[in-house]
C-alpha cells in the first residue's frame, strides 16, 4: 500500500521509521500505524458504510467484532440518531 518514489513497496522497518518520523513531526510521536486502520474503520462507519462492508474490508470474522473494536459514537452521531428517532416519531403522529 505504501510505496517509494519508484513505486516499490517499503520494507516494514522502513515504513515504520518513516511513519514515526511523520507522526513526530506533527506532534504525535505516540501514533502507531495501527491507528490508521482504526481511524479508517471509524470514519467508514461514521460516514454511513454498512458494517458488513467494513467487516470485509478489515478481514474480520464477524460484524460484532468490528463494531466492538472499531465503532465509537461521537456527539454528532448521537445527535443524528436522536434526530432520526424524532423524525420517525413525528411521522407516526401524522399517520395516527
Amino acid at each position: 500500500m505504501f510505496t517509494d518514489e519508484a513505486g516499490s513497496h517499503y520494507a516494514i522497518h522502513t515504513f515504520y521509521e518513516r511513519f514515526k518520523a511523520i507522526a513526530a513531526s506533527i506532534g504525535r510521536p505516540d501514533a502507531r500505524p495501527h491507528d490508521l486502520r482504526h481511524t479508517a474503520a471509524t470514519v467508514a462507519i461514521a460516514s454511513g458504510a454498512d458494517i458488513k462492508s467494513v467487516q470485509d474490508l478489515l478481514g474480520h470474522a464477524t460484524a460484532s467484532f468490528t463494531l466492538n473494536v472499531y465503532a465509537h459514537t461521537s456527539e454528532q452521531m448521537m445527535k443524528d440518531t436522536a434526530a432520526r428517532m424524532q423524525s420517525y416519531y413525528d411521522g407516526l403522529a401524522v399517520k395516527g
